[in-house]
């Protein structure tokens, strides 16, 4: 189940990042073979200026004037463009009629400030119309206008532009917003054809009637206006009409919420789809406080207090009806808020002020709030102050946003308001605040899935609650962290009350049938010692946790000396994820070269971030934070994409270099890891034995038998196994025999001082003569000078690695390393790609 929701997640996100991009190129690449198969080039149509110009003029007004169907972020525009492209189909030949079409779709991208991947594709959706529509209706023998077999022809080729452009926006939004409803699609689907057919016809009957005597020009021109102010009130009915809808959906949601057998958040969230917002926030004042904010990503509490020269509030609280902020005038309102638009609506119970409802930003970029949306906006506050004046209502609503819905314990807004009421009551003794986090509960998930963690979860919560102190409230406070908050005599009682939490939690759990053992982590944290309110101890105890992981300490009092380290970790750990979608994560390769042949037998991936604030981080700061924070499993398929992309490109150049990638041991416990391997090999069309995988010594002895199952299929795959930084730990020769390795390194220490140190230069002669008896390669890392590779070379070490040969180079860098210090070799039969030596001198 867990391998399932991962895939899925991992689909939807290559979907959206993948599917417009892959969907715009077809429709090129389909665009150019429509035009080469059918020739259009080649058909002749005589065309003064001043038909172009009205044609393109009358493309831009029928860009311009769009019936809007808005899904999410999507916006389905149902346009008139099918009457000038009747009319082109007549009077243009086909070339000039692609200039045409394309020129007015990027007049209005222009004008509306669209982006430049939806720019594209509309171009290129456009210039597809086109190809299709004239290879169709120059197919049919599309001929005089008032022949009938040219009106099939043209009604012909505007169906199929119609389906096929139906067809392509339901593309995009299956790529970025996931299936649609079958009656939204089906409704989508009647609306666009009926438009299509109605726009075809009145094109010919324009064409007929022009044909006949030119002067009718005048009275079609009076038609056509009228037409047009017709569409544009039916496009405003059309969407008076769907907000009317979901205003009734809101209104039957509210009623289900009286009555318990619905959430309010529900409810709001349906009013967020009223006006397509990307936030919806209920502020409430007096007695009944409170603000809960609902966006794409869920419910969230927020500060209830607000400056009270708050722009936005003081905006609504002023106002008997909605307003709506925009525009430069309302900067400095929008700033507080991040929006870029907002509709205030002030909720009223007579002459009382409930709060207000607050419309952030609609998800479609290229629509923006109307004087109509504040009329719905009001519609909709009418309908929520009636009943938010329910106080059971109001109940509920606080327990919403200060419970969790899976264990019903207090959130961690609602923990730190009891800590602030604890240390205000006073009194003898500490506030010990006591927060636990499960060890390996991301493996339960993973491997039973979701549902057991949940259950686990719960569990876990009622028993902390079984064992805390009379009067402690249990909180849970993150995904699998809980706490408690209680007063205890002194330090020391607090510190045995965290052991004892502890001890409730390390338990058996029986789950799915079998029993798992859990453990937790702690950290604990002391007022007034450590800090005056709820914020200031809340913050601490993470640090306490997070050092408490760091150090393997099962149980850790807050210290202040924690606290800059920690906040330096946190903000690494906060910022890794976004500095590997920004490009900040690089990767480097080292070169490695045979002693004998002197042949490049590969390179190693090295992982380096650019800070732009800190420099270059060293791995060792921030490989581990991803290891705890289990964001390793994305940095590994970070570095291992792009050594394959990178050794992709060498083969393309008929280079032979293998990479070697650096494995942790989280990652080797995760047994999905072999088939990401075996993906990304038939994705890059890499084969499996120009890649690697380099282990620490440390990391597999630890557990061998528990990473083998792992490094056997990584093996069984092709690729190579080798184990890093030997000779530093305590390997078992029957173990290294029985596991699938092909190489050992020597840790570079040795590597240094084996010069000057004949202890080292023995090891290091050790190690080389036991990897050549169980037949494994030997490299040796950290060779910075002729003495060491010379002693190397004389206890027949097989490869280096080292400054002697280079640094760690970027890609470019170290294209230009290969060109100069490097000749190719004759390519051996049956092997792609022809390999490089190390030239003399």
């Amino acid at each position: 189940m867990a391998r399932f929701a991962l895939q899925q997640a991992r689909w939807a996100e290559i979907r959206q990042r993948i599917g417009p991009p892959l969907l715009t190129t077809m429709l090129a690449t389909g665009t150019a073979l429509v035009w080469m198969v059918a020739d259009l080039s080649a058909v002749r149509v005589d065309s003064a200026w001043w038909v172009v110009l009205i044609v393109l003029s009358v493309f831009v007004v029928a860009e311009a004037t769009q019936l809007h169907l808005e899904y999410r972020r999507q916006n389905n525009s149902i346009t008139l463009s099918e009457v000038p492209l009747v009319l082109g189909l007549f009077l243009l030949a086909p070339p000039v009629l692609l200039a045409v079409r394309v020129g007015a779709v990027l007049l209005v991208s222009l004008r509306q400030r669209r982006s430049v991947l939806k720019t594209a594709f509309n171009v290129t959706l456009a210039g597809a119309e086109v190809a299709v529509a004239a290879s169709i209706a120059v197919a049919l023998g599309l001929g005089d206008v008032s022949d009938p077999r040219s009106w099939l022809a043209v009604l012909a080729a505007v169906g199929a532009v119609t389906g096929m452009s139906i067809v392509t926006v339901q593309l995009v939004i299956l790529f970025t917003e996931g299936p649609q409803s079958r009656v939204r699609i089906v409704r989508h689907v009647l609306l666009s054809a009926a438009i299509a057919a109605l726009n075809s016809t009145v094109a010919l009957v324009i064409l007929i009637v022009l044909d006949v005597d030119g002067r009718a020009g005048v009275l079609l021109a009076v038609l056509c206006a009228v037409l047009l102010l017709a569409y544009r009130g039916y496009a405003r009915s059309y969407r008076q009409h769907a907000s009317l809808r979901r205003v009734y959906a809101f209104s039957r949601l509210l009623e289900l919420v009286r009555s318990a057998d619905a959430p309010l958040d529900a409810a709001l969230n349906e009013a967020r789809d009223v006006l397509n917002a990307s936030r919806i926030t209920l502020r409430l004042v007096g007695e009944n406080r409170l603000s809960l904010s609902i966006d794409g990503d869920g419910v969230s509490s927020t500060p209830a207090d607000l400056p009270a020269d708050d722009p936005v509030a003081t905006r609504a609280r002023n106002s008997r009806s909605g307003v709506l902020l925009a525009g430069k005038r309302a900067e400095a309102a929008l700033a507080t808020r991040g929006a870029h638009e907002v509709i205030a609506v002030p909720l009223r119970s007579g002459p009382n002020s409930l709060g207000h409802l607050e419309f952030s930003d609609r998800q479609n970029s290229l629509s923006h709030y109307t004087a109509e949306d504040v009329q719905v906006a009001d519609s909709l506050a009418t309908r929520l102050t009636a009943a938010l004046e329910n106080q059971d209502l109001v109940a509920r609503l606080r327990h919403a946003a200060y419970h969790d819905q899976l264990t019903r314990l207090p959130t961690r807004a609602k923990l730190s308001q009891h800590v602030d009421s604890l240390i205000g009551e006073g009194g003898a003794g500490v506030v010990a605040l006591v927060q636990l986090d499960l060890d390996r509960f991301k493996e339960v998930n993973d491997s039973l899935g979701h549902n057991w963690g949940d259950e686990l979860l719960v569990s876990v919560g009622r028993r902390l609650t079984a064992a805390a102190p009379e009067g402690a409230m249990v909180a849970r406070v993150g995904a699998d962290e809980f706490a408690v908050a209680c007063r205890m005599p002194g330090p020391g009682a607090a510190a045995q009350l965290a052991k004892d939490l502890r001890a409730a939690v390390s338990q058996s759990y029986p789950l799915a049938g079998l029993t798992i053992d859990a453990a937790a982590t702690v950290g604990v944290t002391l007022a007034p010692d450590h800090g005056d309110d709820g914020p200031s101890l809340m913050r601490r105890v993470d640090v306490a946790l997070s050092h408490a992981k760091k150090v393997d300490r099962h149980v850790t009092m807050y210290d202040p000396s924690m606290e800059q380290e920690s906040l330096l970790r946190l903000r690494l750990v906060t910022e890794l994820r976004a500095a590997l979608a920004s490009g900040q994560v690089v990767v480097r390769y080292q070169p490695k070269v045979n002693l004998r042949s002197r042949e490049l037998v590969g390179v190693e991936s090295l992982v380096r971030w650019n800070h732009p604030e800190f420099g270059e981080v060293a791995p060792d700061r921030f490989v581990p934070l991803a290891e705890r924070t289990g964001l390793i499993g994305i940095l590994t398929d970070h570095v291992l994409r792009a050594s394959l992309a990178q050794c992709r490109q060498w083969l393309d150049r008929d280079l032979r270099i293998p990479v070697a990638v650096n494995l942790s041991a989280r990652t080797l416990s995760d047994a999905e890891f072999p088939e990401r391997v075996a993906g990304m090999l038939r994705e890059y069309e890499v084969p499996p034995d120009m890649l690697s995988f380099e282990l620490t010594e440390s990391s597999v002895m630890s557990d061998p038998e528990r990473m083998k199952p792992v490094l056997h299929r990584l093996h069984a795959l092709g690729t190579g196994l080798s184990i890093d930084d030997f000779g530093t730990g305590y390997s078992s020769l029957s173990q290294l025999r029985r596991l699938p390795v092909d190489e050992v390194k020597i840790d570079k220490e040795f590597v240094f001082t084996m010069g000057t140190d004949l202890g080292d230069l023995a090891i290091v002669r050790a190690i080389i003569e036991l990897g050549h008896s169980l037949g494994l390669r030997v490299v040796a890392e950290g060779v910075e000078d002729e003495l060491a590779r010379d002693l190397l070379a004389g206890n027949d070490c097989d490869v280096i690695q080292g400054y002697l040969v280079s640094r760690a180079l970027d890609p470019d860098r170290l294209d230009a390393w290969l060109s100069a210090r490097t000749a190719t070799r004759p390519g051996q039969p049956g092997v792609k790609g022809r390999r490089l030596q190390l030239l003399t001198g």
